[in-house]
């Protein structure tokens, strides 16, 4: 089938928003899930040169880690 006989939306799965949130889930896994200081060190280094650039994913990032250790429809109080 040629590309003008599609007429189903194709979602754009490589936006950059997209791109951005595999990367503040894996920051957030690894705060999360690994106890080596030298991760620790690695995804604070990372978050830190993407802030450096101009892409803040501290929310996104906190926003992970809470699911992750509370689940995604776990309300603290």
């Amino acid at each position: 089938m040629s590309t003008e006989q599609r007429t189903e939306a194709v979602p754009d799965t490589a936006s950059p928003q997209a791109a951005l949130d595999v990367v503040a889930l894996h920051l957030a896994q690894a705060f999360i899930h690994s106890g080596s200081k030298e991760v620790h060190a690695w995804a604070r280094g990372l978050a830190h040169a993407l802030q450096m650039e101009g892409v803040d994913l501290h929310s996104n990032v906190g926003a992970h880690m809470q699911s992750l250790a509370l689940g995604p429809n776990d309300v603290p109080f």
